[in-house]
């Protein structure tokens, strides 16, 4: 994944004080906790407008599928983000430094 080599890639460029984070964010309002049931709830928002822009080209040219499989598939997929016995989650990198004077 490209957060492994982020850092290296920050540090290289000459940048200083790089500090990587890792997330766990809920996809769905499931969780429990207040804050991340409000992450989870604009999280399924992301996930079910990017999701056709994911799959569609990497489906259809790499996969072979063809456009209605994927929007069969996108649909499916979109049904089981959306129910609350399926518990899934984002793993989000971000890394961040500072710039040298």
């Amino acid at each position: 994944m490209v957060e492994e080599f982020m850092q290296d890639d920050i540090r290289r460029a000459g940048f200083t004080n790089v500090v990587k984070t890792t997330y766990k964010w809920p996809i769905g309002a499931w969780s429990n906790d207040a804050k991340l049931k409000e992450l989870g709830r604009f999280n399924l928002r992301h996930w079910h407008e990017g999701l056709e822009g994911w799959t569609l080209r990497f489906y259809t040219k790499y996969l072979g599928w063809s456009y209605e499989e994927v929007k069969k598939w996108n649909a499916n997929m979109r049904h089981v983000l959306r129910d609350r016995k399926y518990h899934a989650y984002q793993i989000v990198s971000v890394v961040y430094a500072r710039k040298p004077l």
